[in-house]
């Protein structure tokens, strides 16, 4: 009796991960069509915009296009911290169904030996490996981009023992995807932002696929932190990776954050157009921008910059507290509290904002 029933929880197991395949086939073809749909809006779009009498409505209508598309990434990020708490979840419950696992076989093994049949018991494990084998070679592979509209389908995925395993990792190949649809984003807004006769150019902004930190260094009186930027791009400028270090001086007990830095070392790979070294310290030659709380700036340095750096520079700044809230979303441990570096990062912006006009 134990043995049956020990089976049909199996193939129950089975089937079901029969249906989350079916689920996601259904996701993935779902996705496509909506790919399709988005490329057809966009050559329609393009269409409208060679129509000289309708320009300037058509330039409405894009920059409030281009706003929705902003949110819509926005509201993304925030469903794939959502999806990977909701992964975790899944995780723990999985653990709890391997322990209950166990003592099934436990008890089949039991049974099997109390009624002699350890020649059924061959073929019948056997026979489950095999159907194990399937179902771990059907489960395999990446969940495709998660949007919007299928945010209610994917919180009713159930992932086997299997798919939990990797869930954590395909995750972060999540938030890249995400990356590399604002990098796409940016460029939209570029190529249309160049074929309308009355809309002024808009800003360039440095955008990127993922990041990490590579280096904290904490000195007694120093303290900073080594950022790398995979695959940035500003403009026509693009690298496969580029560094810079926030860090802050002069760091005393209960104080910190009153003579924050931003430093740019030599690479081999440099975004910036004239790079120049301003000064060295152990770790090699740099350009420095310092400041000092409440509100300055050297400026003798940002005026030997020529215009394109400065612009790349200018956007660098105001997105450090985005890039530092990224390394903190994704758990990275470091001695000092995010918040600290936060505050830090929002001063820096605050006084180039103030000293510097775009």
């Amino acid at each position: 009796m134990q043995l049956h029933q020990v089976q049909e929880e199996l193939e129950t197991y089975f089937i079901q991960n029969q249906n989350l395949n079916k689920k996601k086939q259904e996701l993935q073809t779902a996705l496509q069509e909506a790919a399709k749909q988005k490329e057809n809006a966009l050559h329609q779009n393009h269409l409208n915009f060679v129509a000289k009498n309708d320009a300037e409505l058509k330039v409405k209508e894009t920059t409030q296009q281009l706003e929705e598309s902003k949110q819509e990434n926005e509201l993304l990020l925030l469903q794939l911290h959502q999806v990977q708490e909701e992964l975790e979840s899944h995780f723990l419950q999985n653990q709890e169904l391997s322990k209950k696992q166990e003592e099934l076989n436990t008890a089949l093994e039991d049974a099997l030996h109390q009624n002699h049949l350890n020649a059924v018991a061959k073929q019948d494990a056997l026979h489950q490996n095999h159907l194990n084998a399937e179902a771990k070679k059907a489960a395999q592979g990446q969940v495709a981009a998660i949007t919007q509209e299928y945010e209610s389908l994917l919180r009713e995925l159930h992932q086997t023992q299997v798919n939990l395993e990797k869930s954590i990792q395909e995750n972060h190949q999540l938030s890249r995807m995400v990356k590399q649809l604002q990098a796409a984003n940016e460029q939209y807004k570029q190529s249309w932002a160049g074929r309308l006769v009355k809309a002024p150019a808009p800003e360039k902004e440095l955008v990127y696929q993922d990041l990490e930190l590579t280096h904290e260094q904490v000195n007694s009186d120093y303290e900073h932190l080594l950022i790398n930027l995979k695959n940035p791009a500003f403009g026509a400028a693009t690298a496969s990776q580029w560094s810079f270090c926030l860090s802050c001086a002069a760091v005393k007990p209960g104080a910190f954050g009153q003579q924050p830095k931003l430093e740019l070392p030599e690479q081999k790979e440099q975004l910036l157009h004239k790079w120049f070294e301003e000064s060295v310290s152990e770790h090699g030659p740099k350009l420095e921008l310092r400041f000092a709380l409440p509100g300055s700036m050297d400026t003798s340095v940002w005026k030997q910059i020529e215009q394109h750096d400065q612009k790349l520079i200018r956007s660098l700044i105001e997105q450090l507290p985005q890039i530092l809230g990224e390394l903190k979303q994704k758990g990275t441990p470091i001695s000092r509290s995010w918040e600290d570096w936060e505050r830090l990062a929002s001063d820096m912006n605050r006084i180039h904002q103030s000293k510097v006009s775009k």
